[in-house]
């Protein structure tokens, strides 16, 4: 066979790097089939990603995951960093040689750790005959589609222009919304580096965050070690402001007020989309007119799983309310949510902190918690299946229950937010936050505080961080106009179940996103669309086999429950076993999503 694929990689993250990992895998096909693979990075060191450079990440900031947690690459993180020197470990903020596979480290470790597994994942696959080319501290500015040659073109920031067989988009993070230094306003915490004061000057005033997510803590854990000192004492983590920082506090916004659970015990670290169900059953709950209800998905899948997970946890009164045919999804997310909702979110923190170290020390798992993030991580790669109404419900009401469940806040991150509360350095205010018409004139930062009561509140702040998490990428806003002006690219959407659906009773901003094609009502459910190989959908509906893309934030109205370093690697194994099968067949595509799903068992053999 002629080898004269050549395929470019937008972006060297985390997904990036589990494709390189699948092709290396499966190097018996694409050895005789690939020329080259290049890589585009917009940085200097690959691999590394936002969340994990030291050009953009903190030496207090934690990882959030753990070696047990982390697929498989060539060496594991728990390995890696016992081969690393004390000075080493020092420098990425690891004191304790006695690695523990469970911990989580510095987010600087683990992006160290990702850059190493990269040198040998190249090192492995133009040892085996593919040559990878690198180009870092290269920003691409476009990507065209020749669709007489079906090749891509690549546009540098220098105008250079490459041609390639297959381009992959493996963008990181991106935010739509620019800073604004001089009103003390910042639209992301990143890079961290721009809100920290410089050495021996304080922020001696109250600052704000919006959002009371793994970011904002980072915001908290980035600027408390600069403000002050952290001592244990009696076994109590305290902390003393420094003596020029006597009015440094941190006031975090969160709509409902409520702080992250905290991180569990797990008795499967890996997830899996198949564990607690099978293909076969999950497509036998289509209906006739093609849809996956979310209801019967919950009813069919979740309740069993859930049941058996209650009951090992010794939660009988929830497997009373499973039992109850009509206790549906929306009535289990306010059943768990008020469980969680303290009068005082720090006060529920503490409660629950000692519940937490409980449990660890008598390595004893949160087995519902592990089963609701296997369950939800099934129903992601299903998501296509689901009618406009239900991905209406899982973006106002379920996903933001989840996203507080499942997205665990670290043990020693929650000491550290304790420490300061005991300190009377942070506090929780809830409600809405909108941010002033005229913010942006202004030399602090207003918002307007719209609290459960209805009654409004401005506040001003001289530093405001935005903590609320990238928001997709919409059309209008994908980085690559080639693409777009082409019409090689349409939003994603789902299909109302029929055309007399409620759309006029719904939120002016849901209204707006409601459009008919074909006879049929549809919603624009975020984001860009894909097939369930990845591939780009463009205007019309076909696919372009000729490019895929696996960023989250351009997918995740298709695939909304996709997050950390476990869905990279799922997410680029279905890409790679597809696109492998079909150069084995000598002809693209790989059919719909009931075929698709044949991969996903797979994908949980990893």
């Amino acid at each position: 066979m002629n080898r004269s694929i050549k395929v470019g990689v937008i972006g060297s993250g985390a997904t990036a790097l589990f494709f390189l990992k699948h092709v290396s895998d499966q190097l018996e096909v694409f050895r005789d089939i690939l020329l080259e693979i290049t890589i585009f990075e917009k940085e200097d060191k690959m691999a590394m990603g936002m969340p994990y450079n030291p050009r953009t990440t903190d030496i207090h900031n934690l990882s959030n995951i753990s070696s047990d947690e982390i697929p498989a690459l060539p060496e594991t993180f728990g390995n890696w960093l016992r081969r690393q020197d004390k000075q080493t470990l020092q420098a990425l903020n690891i004191n304790d040689r006695d690695i523990d596979d469970s911990k989580v480290y510095s987010r600087l470790a683990l992006g160290y750790y990702l850059h190493a597994q990269y040198g040998k994942l190249t090192f492995k696959i133009n040892s085996g005959g593919v040559a990878v080319r690198e180009m870092n501290n290269t920003m691409v500015t476009d990507i065209v589609y020749d669709t007489d040659r079906s090749m891509v073109k690549v546009v540098d920031d220098r105008g250079e222009v490459y041609d390639f067989s297959k381009v992959i988009i493996a963008t990181g993070h991106a935010w739509k919304e620019g800073d604004n230094p001089p009103a003390g306003y910042y639209a992301s915490p990143w890079p961290i580096q721009k809100i920290i004061p410089p050495k021996d000057t304080y922020h001696n005033f109250t600052i704000g965050t919006l959002g009371a997510s793994l970011s904002a803590f980072d915001v908290v854990s980035s600027l408390a070690h600069r403000h002050g000192t952290f001592a244990e004492t009696n076994g109590e983590l305290k902390f003393t402001r420094a003596k020029r920082a006597k009015d440094f506090k941190i006031q975090m916004h969160s709509a409902e007020g409520w702080l992250p659970h905290l991180q569990y015990l797990q008795e499967n670290p890996m997830r899996e989309i198949y564990r607690h169900t099978d293909r076969q059953t999950v497509l036998s709950l289509v209906d006739d007119e093609g849809y996956l209800s979310l209801e019967t998905f919950f009813q069919e899948v979740c309740k069993p799983a859930l049941k058996s997970a209650f009951q090992k946890d010794k939660k009988e009164y929830l497997i009373d309310s499973l039992d109850n045919p009509g206790f549906g999804i929306v009535d289990f997310v306010e059943k768990l949510s008020g469980e969680h909702e303290y009068v005082d979110s720090f006060d529920g923190m503490k409660q629950e902190l000692v519940m937490a170290e409980a449990f660890q020390a008598n390595n004893r798992p949160v087995h519902w918690k592990e089963t609701l993030d296997d369950l939800m991580y099934c129903l992601n790669f299903h998501a296509e299946l689901l009618p406009a109404e239900d991905h209406l419900l899982l973006q106002k009401k379920i996903m933001p229950f989840l996203l507080n469940v499942i997205a665990a806040l670290p043990l020693p991150s929650a000491r550290i937010l304790l420490a300061l509360h005991q300190a009377g350095c942070i506090e929780m205010i809830p409600g809405k936050v909108q941010m002033s018409d005229d913010h942006a004139k202004r030399s602090n930062t207003k918002i307007i505080l719209e609290k459960e009561d209805g009654d409004k509140e401005e506040l001003e702040y001289r530093l405001f961080i935005n903590c609320a998490g990238q928001d997709l990428v919409e059309l209008e806003e994908f980085p690559f106009p080639g693409l777009l002006k082409a019409k090689h690219v349409r939003k994603a959407r789902a299909n109302f179940r029929t055309a007399k659906s409620p759309h006029k009773d719904f939120e002016k901003k849901v209204r707006d996103k409601v459009f008919e094609e074909r006879g049929k009502l549809s919603y624009e459910i975020g984001g860009i669309d894909i097939d369930p190989t990845y591939r780009i959908l463009a205007e019309d509906g076909k696919p372009i086999d000729a490019i895929c893309d696996i960023a989250f934030s351009h997918a995740l109205g298709i695939r909304p429950y996709s997050y950390g370093l476990q869905a990279c690697n799922a997410t680029s194994k279905i890409m790679v076993t597809a696109w492998a099968e079909d150069l084995q067949k000598d002809r693209p595509g790989t059919g719909g999503s009931r075929e698709m799903t044949k991969l996903y068992e797979s994908t949980d053999d990893l």
